[in-house]
């Protein structure tokens, strides 16, 4: 027995799913939108992590675990700092192009298609082979 999925059938499956990790994310915790993201940067300016949970982060494990040892942080604290960061992590993994950015590939699709005498079949090329 053959089972075919069609592109709408994965589509639907895959958008269901995003939206159910989505609503996992505490809202406040939810980082907005941006035109332009640098990724890197995200973390320090998005206002999700307090100034010690970005500490936290950026710190070695083995200190972590010396300041813990001592009393100087909790368990807690570091593992909701990183909890906090994975989840800024995964919204930036799936945000979705924003619409200038939708905007400039349907731009450049319609410069290629114009400019371009090509069929739309590529075929491949190499050196050497005589082929």
């Amino acid at each position: 027995m053959t089972v075919t999925i069609t592109r709408s059938d994965w589509s639907d499956i895959v958008a269901a799913k995003q939206a159910r990790n989505s609503k996992l994310i505490p809202a406040e915790w939810r980082i907005q939108a941006a035109d332009s993201v640098h990724v890197m940067d995200v973390p320090a300016s998005c206002g999700i992590l307090e100034e010690q949970e970005l500490a936290i982060t950026e710190t070695s494990a083995q200190e972590l675990v010396q300041q813990m040892s001592v009393g100087k942080l909790k368990s807690y604290d570091v593992v909701k700092a990183f909890a906090k960061r994975a989840s800024i992590a995964q919204q930036l993994v799936r945000l979705q192009p924003c619409e200038a950015d939708c905007r400039r590939t349907a731009s450049l699709r319609s410069t290629l298609k114009t400019r371009s005498s090509a069929p739309e079949r590529l075929t491949m090329r190499t050196r050497g082979t005589g082929q």
